[in-house]
């Protein structure tokens, strides 16, 4: 449509329409504003959300990343402090840094500590032995040059204490998880305590690899008190009436003077017993106490056992003795004491007449008060 072709009011001419020149709708004139306007708006919008999405996205990327560093690296610090167990060493490791991450590690050995003495499968403090004098000596009684004798828990070594035990694997402990755990040592040193000591004798005296050896300065009586004592047994030690063939029980007790032979499957019932100068050799399979699922009965025992739940203590007074000749015993401790003064205990002498037991008189340079 030209200039001619239209009206001063801006409506088309006769002539233009005549020709059939389309109309001009001035009402549409200035439409594309708004729709404009609204385009950027939705689009403005759009964008807006979708950079804060990649902006929390990249946040969430970098907060994973940093997770999954920090987990690889923990990762690490554990696969190293267990490569270090299986190799006998317990010590924090080498700081060193992975994926941006600072690695570090402790290694101490832990105990019950309302009954640490209950963790403990052999306890030597060496108290009145002469100096060079063996307060661990294994070699007694083997039935053979290699003999194997296993000591499955804990031991704890006094302080200059030392052990013998030469040409006999006597300290074989229970693996679990690929670490020795039962034959950790506790060494009892003078002053500062450092991470890991030496073993306290030659490393030619110890079975291959060495026992993982920890020390703590705070001495015995620190680490277990005096335990909460029992009474005196009132009746003297007697054959139970469920004696069989197969198995003689033992009923709690005392016993003064002579001599105790357990040649044959044997149990003693839960309780404590109290032994004076009395010489105890035990040569058959021995069950002292019982606790539920017990690995090892004594053959022909079994029925009397698993009618029976509790522990038991030995009491040694005057001058007897525990000789373990080729024989199996397995001691399951009474509990003296309650709450966090318990203590769990299978054996004991004492150095002077406690609680209305005799003291023990077994000079320990010369007798083994138990000789295994």
């Amino acid at each position: 449509m030209s200039a001619a072709d239209v009206t001063s009011n801006g409506a088309p001419s006769r002539d233009a329409i005549d020709r059939g020149v389309p109309a001009r709708h001035g009402r549409d004139r200035g439409s594309i504003l708004p729709i404009a306007l609204v385009l950027t708006l939705v689009l403005g919008s759009v964008s807006v959300a979708l950079a804060r999405y990649v902006a929390t996205s990249l946040r969430t990327t970098k907060i994973t990343d940093d997770r999954v560093d920090r987990l690889a690296a923990a990762d690490s610090a554990m696969q190293t402090a267990l490569t270090q167990l299986d190799a006998r060493i317990c010590a924090p490791i080498t700081p060193v840094t992975i994926d941006g991450v600072a690695l570090t590690s402790t290694c101490r050995a832990i105990t019950r500590l309302e009954n640490a003495d209950g963790a403990y499968a052999v306890v030597a403090t060496g108290e009145g032995l002469d100096p060079g004098v063996a307060a661990l000596d294994t070699d007694a009684g083997a039935a053979s040059a290699n003999a194997e004798k296993v000591i499955n828990g804990p031991i704890y070594l006094g302080v200059n204490t030392t052990v013998d035990i030469d040409n006999t694997a006597a300290i074989l402990p229970g693996e679990e998880v690929d670490t020795w755990v039962g034959g950790e040592i506790r060494y009892d040193v003078d002053g500062d305590c450092p991470g890991s000591v030496t073993p306290p004798t030659a490393a030619a005296d110890w079975n291959e690899p060495l026992p993982l050896v920890q020390c703590d300065s705070r001495g015995w009586a620190l680490v277990s008190p005096q335990p909460t004592l029992p009474s005196v047994p009132a009746s003297a030690l007697s054959v139970s009436a469920e004696s069989t063939p197969s198995c003689t029980v033992y009923s709690p007790g005392t016993k003064t003077g002579g001599s105790l032979d357990v040649s044959t499957s044997t149990f003693f019932l839960p309780g404590t017993y109290y032994f004076v100068d009395v010489e105890i050799t035990i040569t058959g399979p021995a069950l002292v106490g019982m606790i539920d699922g017990a690995p090892r009965v004594p053959a022909g025992c079994e029925t009397q056992a698993a009618a029976h739940e509790g522990g038991a203590v030995w009491v040694f007074g005057g001058s007897s003795t525990l000789l373990v000749d080729k024989g199996d015993v397995d001691f399951y401790p009474l509990t003296l004491g309650t709450g966090a003064t318990a203590h769990d205990v299978s054996l004991m002498a004492f150095t002077t007449a406690t609680g209305g037991f005799a003291a023990s008189t077994v000079d320990p340079n010369d007798t083994e008060l138990v000789n295994r």
